[in-house]
């Protein structure tokens, strides 16, 4: 694994948090982590010492002024091993700004964006019960489960990777990140991606990708196969039921049927705003410009099928008290 550094460990606040004991999650997520990285165990309990040092200097000195001048000097003492050669200035400020808001504070809690951290829990397990459902997941990409399908994230996702188990129908919209691919394993099947909108189908009769745009990897689980490579229009489909001889096909298909099926039903019950944003931009291959950011944070609720993306903006926005205008074919703009 690359990029782990000491100055990695001590600018994770959830990783300070581990350290100082603080929060339960925290704890057995770098339990978990360092059960599964035992090659990284030496630097990790370096950063660990540091941190921990760090913090009972702080907490010793009656001055803050005082406090910050010697955990200055205690991060900045001349390091023992080679790659303590790193930015120390920059991994300083920021554990002066960790504990000296602990010393302010009088007790053993981290800084805000720990906090907000914490609040912001993003569920692993997504199940689209009585109707198809959007989300959106940990890392801003966008799901769409239909009726019965559902969708695991690992534990490690967003982290260490973006991995995930399907069962059932799904239209994916992927952030972007050329370091942690989004990978959906579904069944048998194993589709990689980076930034990219594609559907996956897998039941027991039928294992079926369709690519709209980007591009896809499609392989074998278990043993790692190149199954087919996607551009935009193709799909790759399996028939199940001819059991462990069943061949793969890649073909073409229409990105009209794509879009209808997207755009199918649309259901919202006290969604916040910048989710049925995110699923309206997903549905309908479009993007939407909110001039007054506040309005994200209000909940809208309504029930759509087969409806045009005008008939959809005019309900939105009587809601919402707002007005919108079509720049082009492709952009909308509410204010």
């Amino acid at each position: 694994m690359q990029g782990i550094s000491i100055e990695y460990f001590i600018n994770n606040a959830s990783f300070v948090n581990y350290c100082l004991a603080h929060g339960d999650a925290d704890i057995q997520y770098w339990e978990d982590w360092l059960e599964s990285n035992p090659l990284h165990a030496e630097i990790f309990e370096e950063a660990k010492a540091r941190i921990q040092g760090a913090a009972w200097l702080l907490i010793a000195e009656k001055e803050k002024a005082a406090a910050m001048e010697r955990l200055d000097q205690y991060l900045l003492q001349p390091a023992r091993k080679s790659y303590w050669k790193y930015a120390w200035y920059a991994a300083a400020a920021v554990l002066i700004l960790v504990f000296v808001g602990l010393y302010l504070q009088g007790e053993r809690d981290i800084n805000p964006l720990a906090k907000q951290e914490v609040q912001r829990q993003f569920p692993l397990y997504y199940k689209a019960t009585e109707n198809r459902q959007g989300f959106v997941l940990p890392d801003n990409s966008f799901v769409l489960l239909e009726k019965g399908s559902e969708l695991q994230l690992d534990s490690a996702f967003g982290k260490w990777n973006r991995d995930m188990n399907l069962s059932g129908i799904a239209y994916f919209k992927a952030s972007a990140d050329e370091h942690l691919p989004f990978a959906v394993h579904a069944g048998d099947y194993l589709v990689t991606a980076l930034g990219t909108a594609f559907k996956v189908q897998t039941d027991q009769q039928e294992f079926r990708v369709l690519l709209e745009s980007g591009k896809v990897k499609v392989e074998h689980a278990a043993t790692g196969k190149l199954m087919a490579l996607l551009e935009p229009g193709q799909s790759y489909m399996v028939n199940l039921t001819g059991g462990s001889n069943a061949k793969g096909v890649q073909q073409t298909f229409s990105p009209q049927s794509l879009n209808t099926w997207k755009a199918e039903e649309l259901i919202f019950d006290q969604s916040p705003v910048s989710d049925v944003i995110e699923q309206l931009e997903a549905c309908y291959n479009i993007e939407i410009d909110i001039q007054d950011s506040t309005l994200l944070n209000e909940t809208f609720t309504g029930r759509f099928k087969h409806d045009e993306l005008k008939d959809v903006m005019d309900v939105l926005c009587f809601t919402l008290k707002k007005q919108y205008s079509f720049k082009d074919a492709n952009n909308i703009e509410i204010k």
